[in-house]
């Protein structure tokens, strides 16, 4: 991000997942020094595979058509 001043990160995370530590993005994202208006983190309510989850789905595929569409 800081070679590519166009570059964005998003970062969409399970609450209930079991193989990625909860908190660890957002955790590397305040230590990395990032720019923060560059970067986009989103929690769901499921696990690992959130995409399995209908709702979940849904919630996140709007969070990335609008990521994608700024």
């Amino acid at each position: 991000m800081k070679q590519n001043p166009h570059a964005r990160l998003f970062i969409g995370t399970g609450v209930y997942d079991a193989l990625t530590t909860v908190g660890a993005a957002d955790h590397l994202l305040r230590h990395f020094g990032l720019p923060r208006e560059r970067t986009e983190s989103h929690w769901y309510r499921a696990g690992h595979m959130m995409y399995s989850d209908p709702d979940v789905a849904a919630r996140l595929n709007g969070d990335l058509r609008a990521f994608l569409t700024r």
